[in-house]
């Protein structure tokens, strides 16, 4: 019993983590063509509860795959949550060296005062969160295929 529960948290902990980058893919299309003092007020101010969500996902979502990959060493299940674990990590990396610095950028920057190269730092940031989207989501489907698949059985010799 424990165990199934520890796949479902790893699962639940795959969601939150993904919530964030999927969000801010999501709402691309609607951002893409906003002028730039309005595309830097809402950078500024939408996004002031995601950073908790955000850092929840990232450290708790690879740490729950890593006791998992852990406790179920030696086996395809263990292999597929230390695969994950690395795919969630690549995400944060991805997440800091991408879009964080467009975040200090975007937190120094003044209405009126915006650099001609923002749309750089808009598309870097959205390139980036659509990375880790794609890499956190591959994480969540390994996960969850292994919650549904049946374990593999040992070959008659």
């Amino acid at each position: 019993m424990g165990l199934h529960w520890a796949r479902l948290g790893v699962v639940g902990l795959l969601v939150l983590a993904l919530a964030g980058p999927v969000g801010h893919v999501l709402e691309a299309p609607g951002k893409w063509n906003l002028p730039p003092d309005v595309w830097l007020t809402v950078q500024q101010r939408l996004y002031a509860g995601t950073a908790t969500i955000g850092v929840i996902g990232y450290v708790a979502a690879p740490l729950a795959c890593l006791g998992l990959a852990w406790w179920r060493r030696g086996t395809e299940e263990g292999h597929v949550a230390l695969l994950a674990t690395l795919l969630v990590f690549a995400a944060f990396m991805t997440w800091w060296v991408v879009v964080a610095p467009v975040n200090a950028l975007v937190a120094g920057a003044r209405l009126g005062a915006i650099p001609p190269d923002w749309v750089n730092w808009r598309r870097q940031w959205h390139a980036g969160h659509g990375a880790c989207a794609l890499l956190v989501a591959t994480a969540l489907a390994l996960q969850v295929n292994a919650l549904i698949s049946p374990p593999a059985r040992p070959r008659a010799a």
